[in-house]
């Protein structure tokens, strides 16, 4: 019997908490290393668009359940929080995943003003280590048994 939509949602989020706890750890042990903080504050940065974009995902599944719909309302302040900085999927998608390429304005080199110093991103390791913290709840209360 194959994953419901729902489980293989659940899946996704699980496999990406399992990265981001890894990222975590990695971080808080060379907390004093710059170049490894800066690479891996990139990486983490990917891992939540990826987690932004399995939330649209899930929020889907809402509508038919109530175990869900509570689960929507007790994670909305994290994801709010997390959905006020807009900028992170074109930050994603052009300066850390595409080699600084921009497909949606012909290939040109990324606009560094637009997609970082303009952009509505995390620009602090602290914002996205708060990030992951959210995150964490988040998936610890949708995984919760009852």
């Amino acid at each position: 019997m194959g994953l419901s939509k729902f489980q293989e949602s659940l899946l996704v989020i699980s496999a990406i908490k399992t990265i981001l706890e890894s990222d975590l750890r990695v971080f808080k042990r060379y907390i004093k290393d710059e170049d490894l903080k800066f690479s891996l504050n990139n990486k983490m940065l990917v891992d939540i668009s990826s987690f932004l974009d399995e939330w649209k995902r899930f929020e889907t599944y809402a509508k038919d359940d109530e175990r869900i719909k509570e689960t929507m309302k007790i994670t909305a302040p994290a994801i709010k929080r997390l959905l006020r900085w807009t900028g992170i999927k074109g930050m994603r998608n052009t300066m850390l995943a595409h080699g600084f390429r921009d497909r949606g304005n012909g290939g040109k080199p990324t606009c560094l003003e637009a997609r970082y110093f303009d952009a509505d991103v995390p620009t602090t390791y602290e914002e996205d280590l708060s990030y992951i913290d959210l995150y964490f709840r988040f998936f610890e209360r949708t995984t919760r048994k009852e």
